[in-house]
């Protein structure tokens, strides 16, 4: 059950107000195992921003353990973003490999359906499918969420190598969904691991896993928690 709330965390974590300069042109992050595009005017979050952001998870949420907090790698917001929700992506990173098959599809969906629905998030359609991005096979999962008043569209990846799984979590507001589809696409044909190869066709002598990440719950969370500090901040600045 620990392995279903490490990734319905990382949804949560970027409703950023920023004040950050945009970027002049996209650039790539290469991290320990992967790279991925950042596109213009998009940035990092820092890593001070996204530690206290972990450490208010951590408090709000204390049955979901530090270890499932420090599997969330990185997040990239657009700096251009409405003033109530910064659009961004995340990556957590899970040392678990997953084979691409429709049975863990179907527990994938269910699982992060049943965990966002247990920590209050009003689920209004979700549906799943497995597709090829490039030469690899990923799960996809997309959502229609009500989080605190805000209609969100969300779309979640899962790839794995042969030594870990990899979760990007893209979320908007669905009124700017149209928008960014065409943004979202363009970070994910850029994703690679560079530790290993990502998984073409499944294994079928793998066992299916009956615990898979959930990858709605961490991001999730995270989006609850900068509503939560940004609303906070904004009553106590009033």
């Amino acid at each position: 059950m620990q392995l279903f709330l490490r990734l319905v965390v990382v949804v949560l974590l970027l409703i950023v107000v920023t004040s950050a300069q945009a970027q002049s042109a996209g650039t790539t992050h290469t991290a320990s195992s992967y790279e991925v595009a950042i596109p213009q005017g998009w940035e990092l979050m820092t890593q001070s921003d996204q530690s206290a952001v972990l450490g208010e998870a951590a408090r709000m949420f204390p049955n979901v353990s530090s270890v499932d907090l420090s599997s969330i790698d990185m997040f990239a917001f657009d700096t251009n973003s409405s003033a109530n929700f910064a659009t961004n992506y995340n990556i957590v990173v899970v040392p678990q490999t997953l084979e691409m098959t429709e049975a863990n599809r179907k527990v994938q969906e269910e699982a992060t359906a049943r965990d966002l629905k247990q920590m209050g998030i009003t689920v209004n359609s979700i549906s799943s499918r497995i597709d090829t991005v490039g030469q690899a096979k990923c799960i996809t999962l997309e959502m229609q969420t009500l989080i605190m008043g805000m209609p969100l569209f969300q779309r979640s990846h899962l790839f794995s190598d042969d030594k870990q799984a990899y979760v990007l979590t893209f979320s908007t507001p669905l009124s700017e969904k149209q928008n960014y589809t065409p943004v979202f696409d363009t970070v994910l044909a850029s994703f690679a691991s560079t530790t290993g190869t990502l998984r073409a066709e499944p294994d079928l002598m793998t066992r299916v896993l009956p615990l898979v990440v959930s990858f709605g719950v961490i991001g999730v969370i995270v989006v609850i928690v900068v509503f939560v500090v940004i609303n906070r901040s904004n009553k106590s600045g009033a």
